[in-house]
């Protein structure tokens, strides 16, 4: 049993977003996909979240945010004990971002999978192309698995504050990588971090 399945709430859904950071030791890219299980002591954090959400800007979204805002919204996650999964492949070299995806997503089908509580994926949206070709990746490995369980679907990050968590978490997760630990120490301990070979 996996340590996500070990400490998962009896219902819950999963809320996934992605990033690409530079690794400080290597100098190489890792794809990475970060996972918010929201449970029902988690249930407010869309209203949370909007609260430290500057006012010009339509989500939060590390990249965006300045120091202090950052650390209002690593406050409010880390408030709420909830647990997060991140999943980082090894340094990417000569492999194409699609295919970490890939691999991190069929990862990430696994780790979840078998959890009776579970009853969805939310991932954050890009073009409809790619999010058709996350859905066949999700069929093709149920049809292999021949499991059913949890099903996924695609929002878009404006709509759905939820997938803003993920974001926040892979943000200081990507720091951590290049060094930079100012936020991630608040959040290691309710995080668990998988490496997927690639």
């Amino acid at each position: 049993m996996s340590a996500l399945l070990r400490f998962a709430p009896m219902s819950c859904r999963a809320w996934g977003d992605e990033s690409v950071r530079r690794d400080s030791e290597s100098g190489a890219y890792r794809y990475l996909i970060g996972v918010f299980i929201q449970d029902e002591y988690s249930s407010d954090i869309a209203e949370r979240l909007r609260a430290v959400k500057p006012s010009a800007l339509p989500k939060l979204h590390w990249r965006d945010l300045r120091s202090a805002e950052r650390e209002r919204s690593i406050e409010a996650i880390a408030r709420l004990r909830s647990m997060q999964l991140v999943l980082v492949t090894t340094p990417l070299e000569h492999v194409a971002e699609e295919r970490a995806r890939r691999k991190c997503l069929a990862a990430l089908f696994r780790e979840l999978d078998g959890y009776d509580g579970l009853d969805r994926l939310i991932l954050e949206s890009r073009t409809a192309q790619q999010d058709k070709r996350d859905r066949a990746l999700f069929l093709r490995y149920r049809q292999r698995t021949k499991k059913g369980g949890f099903d996924i679907e695609h929002r878009s990050g404006q709509d759905a504050p939820e997938l803003w968590v993920p974001d926040q978490v892979l943000g200081a997760y990507g720091d951590h990588l290049r060094g930079r630990d100012d936020h991630w120490s608040a959040l290691r301990d309710q995080t668990i971090v998988t490496e997927i070979e690639i």
